[in-house]
């Protein structure tokens, strides 16, 4: 518990800006600390849009960062964005991120919670291996984030 709450506050308060990443391009660039709290970082943002989609069920399209509850003081560490259609709501970073190690995004998924990334098109889960073809708006490189809709 202690360990969420330390990350959880990383997440919101660290600064870093979400060009910080153009210059990284290995995991092996960023400490695992780092890199749990940019995984932790998009959880919470994952979270936000998620809860905008089940209150705004017939809402298509980009939310904006605007209509989402984020904690107070949150700075996305990446370049979050979302999209909503065809009955999936899809969480991504919009621009190539940093490769976080495939060790962080496993520890950072849970039941409800899968943390992915794009490579070569694919949608490529540390926990499940290769969940099928990538949204062609979302980079190779990308974190990723699928759910469908109810």
């Amino acid at each position: 518990m202690v360990i969420v709450v330390v990350l959880f506050l990383l997440a919101c308060t660290m600064p870093m800006a979400s060009g910080y990443f153009q210059t990284v391009s290995t995991a092996e660039s960023l400490s695992t600390t780092k890199q749990a709290a940019i995984a932790e970082n998009f959880v919470i943002y994952r979270y936000a849009a998620l809860n905008f989609m089940e209150l705004n069920p017939s809402f298509t399209g980009v939310i904006p960062d605007t209509s989402l509850v984020l904690p107070p003081n949150y700075v996305k560490l990446g370049s979050w964005t979302n999209l909503i259609q065809g009955g999936f709501i899809v969480i991504y970073s919009a621009n190539q991120v940093a490769v976080l190690s495939s060790n962080v995004l496993a520890k950072s998924s849970s039941v409800d919670t899968v943390l992915d990334y794009t490579a070569n098109g694919r949608v490529v889960s540390p926990v499940f291996g290769d969940r099928g073809a990538s949204f062609n708006f979302v980079p190779d490189g990308s974190l990723i984030s699928v759910i469908q809709q109810y």
